[in-house]
């Protein structure tokens, strides 16, 4: 099925043409941010095309550069001349930059050092001199690149800089590959013991904190026993999935191709990365840990009053090693509370 709309006055066609036109509203003046920007394929590919060490030769160039409407044909010096031409990645971008454009910006992988060139960018007469493209370089606000050129060019320049780079980029992709697979997602036999490590004092913590209630020492602040010791429990369960995703990610690799899409800003967060790598976590339900249903516990698995974290729904596995039954169950619990959230809410 498709629908036309066709202006039926000259009234009607001025209205579409100075103010519905889509390249109108790259801006949105409710946020005062770029909401047309890129994302997802577009966003990866230009992060990995601006990296250290993408070169062309001339005849990758201009199969890339056959696809961009503004190109007069003339190419920039090579920065490699032996033994064959090549042009650098960051050249190619530097094509569809509008000629004037100055920036000069960290993203958001910088590590405040100062000999982080790679994450630091600096455009200068919209030439790239140095640094690596992503989410927060493109899209921040009102200082990243698309609202520049937006202000500073009009909105024709601004949709044309858009169509532009995604059409080299996903060319770039296509020459080059880009695939995601499980073994992005595997950590090595220490990293694996650190994480296991981690997660036991964490559970040896809290097995602390059940023992003073039974022995009657447990120091609480409000009258409310039962509600304090649930408190610390989640804040110690809490800290253990930071830390060990912390590990996590630090075992993987700079190449690797998921934590990429992250650093990138096309897709993820660190929790998923987490949650693959070293561990699901606490699963809540209500904002609490799993309350007890039949019979004083939580499922037949365990006996009564237990209130360890594995029977109040602390999920120790990744997804990558694989949940067992209760801990599967749990999961499901805490999914079908979203589920029915984004139901209520629509």
């Amino acid at each position: 099925e498709m629908n036309m709309h066709v202006p039926q006055s000259v009234q009607t066609s001025a209205e579409l043409k100075y103010l519905a036109a889509v390249p109108l509203q790259i801006i949105s003046p409710r946020e005062h941010q770029p909401v047309i920007k890129l994302v997802q394929d577009s966003l990866l590919g230009l992060n990995r095309i601006t990296n250290n060490n993408v070169y062309f030769t001339k005849f990758d160039l201009m199969n890339i550069l056959i696809y961009v409407n503004s190109y007069n044909g003339i190419l920039p010096e090579p920065e490699i001349k032996e033994p064959v031409e090549k042009w650098s990645g960051r050249q190619l971008v530097s094509m569809v930059l509008p000629k004037n454009l100055q920036m000069n910006m960290k993203n958001k992988s910088h590590n405040d050092t100062k000999d982080d060139k790679l994450n630091h960018v600096i455009v200068k007469d919209g030439l790239i001199e140095q640094g690596r493209f992503d989410s927060k370089i493109m899209n921040t606000g009102s200082r990243g690149i698309i609202h520049m050129v937006y202000n500073d060019y009009g909105h024709k320049e601004a949709q044309l800089l858009l169509d532009n780079l995604q059409n080299v980029v996903t060319r770039y992709l296509v020459q080059t590959g880009f695939s995601v697979g499980i073994s992005d997602l595997i950590a090595n036999q220490p990293t694996i013991e650190k994480i296991e490590n981690t997660i036991v004092s964490k559970k040896e913590e809290v097995s602390q904190l059940v023992q003073e209630i039974h022995q009657q020492i447990f120091e609480s602040s409000t009258e409310n026993i039962s509600e304090e010791f649930e408190k610390k429990v989640n804040n110690l369960l809490n800290k253990a999935i930071s830390e060990a995703g912390k590990i996590g990610l630090r075992s993987l690799h700079k190449t690797n191709r998921m934590t990429n899409m992250v650093s990138a800003g096309s897709k993820g967060k660190e929790i998923n990365i987490a949650q693959m790598v070293a561990c699901l976590g606490q699963q809540n339900v209500d904002g609490k840990r799993i309350p007890n249903g039949f019979n004083n516990r939580t499922l037949p698995h365990f006996s009564k009053y237990d209130v360890s974290p594995e029977s109040k729904g602390f999920v120790e596995n990744s997804f990558i090693k694989g949940l067992n039954p209760s801990e599967f169950f749990f999961h499901a619990m805490g999914g079908r509370e979203g589920l029915i959230d984004t139901a209520v809410k629509t």
